[in-house]
């Protein structure tokens, strides 16, 4: 699956496990390694890193409703002698708990039964991120997220960020700073929605292995949504 697609659940993912990580110690007993009853698991990503954590994530199915199994995996948690918390957020029901130096975070919302994502989550090890893959952010731009990724055969990071530069100003940046640092290929070219009016600036670029994809479009200042990624 392309890093990319798994920005959003990311986000709440890694938001829900750094939310549990700061309400209390890591408890002694290990996570659970099995999948939940009643549900059926397809791995979406390992490797995947954000917020310091390195996750595992599956995607999840079943038949029954969502607070059937709910509670009947906070009851397998308990029993194996873990303190699993309930929270809700965005349309999501919400369960996490915390092991032996790990995080284990289940959230379902209702579609046809069941449906939602399974994250494993532990400290992670140094990941690569946009500047140690040679594209480097304008100055002054505050970083909203950053989402690393070490699978379908290639590495890379996602990284979502705002900045006060126009995108005249950016598209500038980008070009010089991506021919400084030895990346070919390089385009720049803006899209104007006729319906709104309103524009988005593309760049991308490729050096060796590497690929690099930037989108950026005004929104609070101005929103911008990197991708780089490189072939293993």
């Amino acid at each position: 699956m392309p890093i990319a697609t798994l920005l959003r659940p990311l986000r709440l993912l890694a938001a829900l496990c750094c939310g549990c990580a700061m309400q209390a110690a890591l408890a002694a007993s290990a996570c659970p390694t099995s999948v939940p009853a009643g549900l059926a698991a397809t791995p979406v990503s390992n490797g995947v890193v954000t917020s310091g954590l390195a996750m595992d994530i599956s995607q999840v199915s079943g038949k029954e409703d969502v607070e059937t199994i709910l509670g009947r995996t906070e009851q397998a948690w308990k029993a194996a002698g873990l303190e699993p918390r309930r929270s809700s957020t965005v349309g999501w029901q919400v369960l996490a708990v915390q092991g032996n130096n790990c995080l284990l975070t289940l959230q379902l919302t209702k579609r046809d039964g069941s449906f939602g994502y399974l994250a494993r989550s532990k400290p992670a090890p140094s990941a690569p991120t946009a500047a140690s893959m040679g594209v480097a952010l304008p100055p002054g731009t505050k970083v909203d997220s950053s989402v690393a990724s070490n699978d379908d055969g290639r590495q890379g990071v996602v990284v979502a960020a705002h900045s006060s530069l126009s995108l005249a100003q950016l598209s500038q940046y980008f070009m010089e700073q991506l021919a400084q640092a030895n990346w070919s290929a390089t385009r720049s070219h803006q899209v104007t929605d006729r319906r709104n009016g309103i524009s988005t600036l593309f760049v991308t670029a490729q050096r060796d292995r590497q690929q690099v994809e930037i989108v950026a479009w005004p929104e609070r200042g101005t929103q911008i949504v990197m991708t780089v990624a490189e072939a293993l």
